[in-house]
C-alpha cells in the first residue's frame, strides 16, 4: 500500500512564500499585484476583527485582511517585517497582512499535494502542501480572499 498522493499541479509554478507565525505559506505569483510595507488602514465600523479596514493605494480603495487573525495563527503584532501582499483579480484588489515575506521560489511540477483534511468548510481552503528542500509550504488560493473582503467596500 502506497501513502503517495496525486499531485494537484502538473506544471512548475512560481510562488511568493511568506510567514504567519511559525508556518510558511505560498501564493501563486500570478495572483499578486504588489508587496507593500504595512501602514495603518482606515478602520470601517462594524467589521470582523480580521477585516482591518481599507488602504488608499493610488486612488483605489483596497480592503485589508489580517491573515494572521483570519487563520488564528500567530500573534498579530506589527513590526518592520510586517507586510501587505496586494492581490489582484481583474479590477478588484485585496491586501493580506502577513508577518513577513520570504522569497519567490519555483515549485516543481507535481510538488503540490492535496491537504490531508477536508477543506470544503474551511474559511481559507488550503490548495495543497508542498515540500521544497525540506521546507513545507501551505499553498493557499488567492481568489478566496475576494469574497471575504467584499463586505468591506
Amino acid at each position: 500500500m502506497s501513502l503517495a498522493t496525486p499531485a494537484l499541479v502538473s506544471v512548475a509554478q512560481e510562488v511568493l512564500s511568506f510567514n504567519i507565525g511559525q508556518e510558511r505559506y505560498a501564493l501563486s505569483l500570478t495572483e499578486i499585484q504588489e508587496i507593500r510595507a504595512f501602514e495603518p488602514p482606515t478602520r470601517l465600523p462594524n467589521q470582523s476583527p480580521f477585516q482591518l479596514g481599507v488602504l488608499n493605494i493610488r486612488g483605489t480603495m483596497v480592503p485589508l485582511v489580517d491573515l494572521r487573525l483570519l487563520l488564528g495563527v500567530g500573534t498579530p503584532e506589527v513590526n518592520q517585517l510586517t507586510s501587505v501582499i496586494v492581490l489582484a483579480q481583474g479590477e478588484q484588489f485585496v491586501g493580506l497582512v502577513v508577518d513577513s515575506v520570504c522569497d519567490v521560489l519555483e515549485l516543481p511540477a507535481g510538488c503540490i499535494r492535496p491537504a490531508p483534511f477536508n477543506q470544503a468548510q474551511a474559511i481559507v481552503p488550503i490548495k495543497g502542501l508542498a515540500t521544497v528542500q525540506g521546507q513545507m509550504y501551505i499553498c493557499i488560493e488567492g481568489s478566496t480572499f475576494f469574497q471575504l473582503a467584499a463586505a468591506l467596500i
